[in-house]
């Protein structure tokens, strides 16, 4: 197993992955079947290994947010309609056209923890527009607004496993999605002094409640959309290829 590492990272790994540290690959060709040559080889391997590891994790963390930023950036909310009771009669409220206009490129890392993928997303930040309107008894009142969420961060972990027929799979363990700072600011609409009162106490209220959890739940729904992307993973680490089992001492060794 050792072997097949080492031959993989010196014959298929090139640009941005030095070993310079290391004899060159005949050397290793050249060991006998000691103890001490196979101690030797276990040893090249779980350092060249750590480094094989390494540079996965940054090439699928920034492969990850390729994929990611064209996703977000073509996010459009739901529309959603909604209601709130008041004493003399219920008011129909609800959002339309909301779209995502600018997304601020986050930071993104990849983690290996034995079989776990953990991936992080923090300082997320996007700005969207979109419409509202409401309805209560006769009257009708519209606008638009303009939302704001920075400091947005999300952490998705994905267990690595074989399938019936040995290859490994990934499993998605957990994604959550958090807000930092929230800002929707409202404009138009807004007639006479009851209809203020109304939206004021009432509608503007449930938009800045609904508004964010939109764009949450549709943030979620991308991000985990984009995780089977993490398969560019074994682009750069050997694991689908079965030269490392998931559960053997080197690979932990290497994560160690």
């Amino acid at each position: 197993m050792a072997e097949d590492l080492l031959r993989y990272a010196y014959t298929t790994i090139k640009d941005g992955f030095e070993l310079d540290d290391f004899p060159d690959l005949e050397y290793f060709d050249h060991l006998d079947h000691s103890e001490t040559s196979k101690r030797m080889l276990e040893e090249a391997a779980k350092e060249v290994a750590k480094k094989l590891l390494g540079r996965a994790a940054t090439m699928a963390s920034q492969r990850l947010l390729d994929e990611l930023l064209p996703r977000l950036e073509d996010l459009r909310l739901p529309d959603h309609h909604g209601q709130a009771e008041l004493l003399v009669s219920d008011v129909h409220f609800k959002t339309s056209d909301a779209v995502i206009s600018r997304v601020h490129r986050p930071e993104s890392f990849v983690s290996i923890d034995e079989n776990i993928i953990s991936w992080t997303l923090t300082n997320i930040g996007l700005s969207g527009t979109g419409n509202w309107a409401y309805d209560f008894i006769a009257a009708q009142d519209n606008g638009g607004f303009d939302l704001s969420i920075g400091g947005m961060s999300g952490a998705v972990s994905i267990a690595l496993e074989r399938d019936d027929r040995g290859r490994i799979d990934m499993r998605l363990q957990k994604c959550d999605v958090t807000f930092g700072e929230t800002d929707v600011q409202f404009t138009g609409g807004v007639g006479c002094f009851c209809l203020m009162l109304v939206f004021e106490l009432v509608v503007k209220p449930e938009l800045n409640r609904i508004v964010p959890d939109l764009l949450k739940r549709g943030v979620k729904e991308i991000v985990e959309n984009t995780v089977p992307q993490l398969h560019y993973f074994e682009e750069y680490w050997p694991l689908a290829l079965g030269m490392v089992d998931i559960t053997s001492n080197l690979l932990q060794s290497a994560i160690h």
